[in-house]
């Protein structure tokens, strides 16, 4: 249920902003009690998703401002394994307590040694100065406060969702559904209320995601859409993705127009060049600046990563297989509840069912056909390609998360908003995301 953009008229006054902003307002509050519910349910044990050598960046980040490929992790992250641990429960030396010595990281996962080196210090600087603020306000320790700054990505992406949105003319009603789902899953769970890289996903989708529409339909905010498409693959390089679904759909948006000229329904500016050349330079920025990183990674580097144990040969099963890991993508991560797995279950269905029926419904060469087939080649394509770039520069290969694709997740929720036909398809997704935030507020879903 997306219409076409029309001109919109100026708004005054308390009352209709309150109008204008209504499904962001509750959006952001349901997205906040949701995740500090669940933050006050958590234990100190690290989850499954990499966050020990996270927070143990994290605390080293003040005073080494990144972490040395090779390098051991930390007493602080030592000692936290150790005594409260992670998952499989507490691993590495035996605890004696904060007091404690950890001297001894061979004992411990990974050798002891960090694999959070591969990311620049963008993420966590951010999260370290974050956390500052809320252990002030709070009286926190440095893990729950980093922790908690999850809630300050959410309140962002849900905004910077909320305007994408609006570029597509989505409705109020279907908006605060689709973004009441995205609240409820697992996957939210367990990137905006745990200490992972994963938390900036959603605002770096719907940011790049937005600057890309309105530049396309203006020719204003490329400076804009360059800048942020480095700063969001500097802060995780699968953050790429979105990058390279909004340089898609820009190339198609500029071939069509540079061939139907003044005729081409998405209007007259930008020209062919400029909404060409502008996202191939994001696109080459974003890669350069993380090949920059890599760069000075490798000169700092004291000694080699740890084996992890994930590595693997390519084969062609594997890479076609991989197609369906964003398209078809498991929420959470191993969910332990059968409830978990059942209630999420309809909202994979929709994204498949939007991405898909997207694609084939958008007709002609207008702006929305063209972003419908960036979204569909990008949630296709890019898990596949993924593994033959790594077995190219790496000659190794390891698994693609699914959720990489929380990233994408703006505009696959488009796609979704882009096949509901009538105001029951409506209500059905508003009563499913209540009731799935609702649940996730009981700690139900994770």
């Amino acid at each position: 249920m997306i219409k076409i953009p029309t001109t919109r008229r100026a708004v005054a006054g308390p009352r209709q902003w309150i109008s204008k902003w209504a499904v962001a307002i509750v959006l952001v509050v349901v997205g906040a009690a949701v995740s500090i519910s669940n933050l006050s349910q958590h234990d100190e044990v690290f989850s499954a998703f990499d966050e020990w050598v996270y927070y143990d960046y994290v605390v080293k980040f003040p005073t080494q401002g990144f972490v040395h490929q090779g390098e051991e992790i930390g007493e602080p992250a030592l000692q936290a394994m150790a005594c409260t641990g992670d998952l499989y429960g507490p691993r590495g030396e035996p605890c004696t307590g904060e007091d404690g010595i950890y001297d001894e990281p061979e004992l411990y996962p990974q050798q002891g040694l960090t694999s959070a080196d591969i990311y620049s210090p963008l993420y966590f600087g951010i999260t370290w100065a974050g956390a500052q603020v809320v252990m002030l306000f709070s009286g926190l320790n440095l893990l729950d406060a980093a922790r908690a700054t999850g809630v300050l990505w959410l309140g962002a992406g849900l905004i910077l969702l909320v305007l994408l949105f609006r570029e597509f003319k989505v409705p109020a009603l279907l908006q605060l559904g689709l973004g009441l789902a995205t609240i409820g899953l697992g996957t939210s769970h367990y990137a905006f209320t745990y200490i992972t890289t994963d938390a900036p996903a959603l605002a770096s989708g719907a940011a790049v995601a937005v600057l890309g529409y309105k530049f396309a339909r203006t020719g204003r905010f490329g400076g804009w859409l360059i800048a942020t498409a480095v700063m969001v693959t500097l802060l995780k390089v699968a953050f790429l993705l979105i990058v390279a679904l909004v340089a898609i759909a820009l190339v198609l948006h500029a071939l069509i127009k540079l061939k139907a000229g003044a005729s081409f329904r998405g209007g007259p500016a930008p020209s062919p060049a400029i909404l060409m050349s502008i996202p191939l330079v994001a696109l080459g920025s974003s890669a350069l600046a993380e090949l920059i990183w890599l760069t000075f990674r490798s000169i700092s580097s004291v000694g080699p990563s740890p084996d992890q144990g994930l590595a693997s040969t390519l084969s062609i099963i594997g890479v076609l297989s991989a197609a369906f890991v964003f398209l078809v993508a498991r929420d959470g991560i191993n969910n332990t509840s059968s409830m978990a797995e059942i209630v999420t279950a309809p909202y994979y269905l929709l994204v498949i069912t939007g991405v898909l029926g997207w694609f084939l419904t958008a007709r002609g060469s207008g702006i929305f056909r063209l972003w419908s087939i960036a979204t569909a080649v990008i949630t296709v394509v890019a898990a596949p390609l993924m593994l033959v770039g790594m077995q190219l520069a790496l000659h190794t290969i390891a698994p693609i998360s699914p959720r990489y694709a929380l990233v994408l997740a703006p505009m696959l929720l488009v796609a979704v908003a882009a096949v509901v036909r009538n105001s029951v398809s409506v209500w059905i997704i508003l009563v499913y995301g209540v009731a799935l935030s609702g649940a996730a507020f009981l700690g139900l879903i994770r």
